[in-house]
């Protein structure tokens, strides 16, 4: 974990130095803001309907990973990334993590869209007043939660190989 955010510091860093635009900093200072805001800390509570009405609600979630994909219908990378986040959830089928992707849409739009879109993680609706409460601005965005509820990591934007990025999480923190 600490070489992920090593990583993630170097490639900030890096991109700077590169004569980047202000804008382009102002959009790295509050990803970065948002993530110190989130990591090892509780995750902010939730209490969402998914697809067949059963109410999720955070509190009660304890014991297990939890990876959250903050997502909507009509975002690009969220849907371009689907395929390998199914492939995150078969990987981990027998495992105690469970995945969960809060949209703002209703269930009538989510469910439209599954008709021509696969996804396995539980799709929880609108969830537009959680994503205002907890800050999540971008997407996609992603959280790893551990077994108390503290986010362990956070992913925003569009990530190249997300499901190897958050199966290293899931696995540094099933272990402890």
């Amino acid at each position: 974990m600490r070489t992920l955010l090593f990583l993630l510091l170097s490639l900030i860093q890096l991109t700077r130095s590169y004569g980047q635009s202000p804008a382009q900093d102002d959009i790295l200072a509050r990803f970065e803001q948002f993530r110190n805001k989130m990591l090892n800390k509780p995750l902010p509570h939730f209490e969402l309907k998914g697809l067949d009405s059963t109410v999720w609600e955070s509190a009660q979630q304890t014991g297990k990973i939890i990876v959250i994909n903050c997502w909507f219908t009509t975002c690009k990378p969220c849907i371009q990334e689907m395929p390998e986040l199914n492939d995150l959830v078969e990987a981990n089928k027998n495992k105690y993590v469970l995945f969960l992707a809060p949209a703002p849409e209703d269930g009538a739009l989510i469910r439209k869209f599954l008709t021509k879109y696969t996804f396995h993680y539980i799709i929880l609706t609108s969830a537009l007043d959680y994503f205002n409460n907890a800050g999540i601005e971008n997407f996609p965005t992603h959280l790893v939660v551990d077994k108390t509820g503290i986010v362990r990591e956070v992913f925003i934007g569009f990530a190249i190989n997300i499901r190897e990025k958050l199966q290293v999480v899931i696995d540094e923190w099933l272990d402890k």
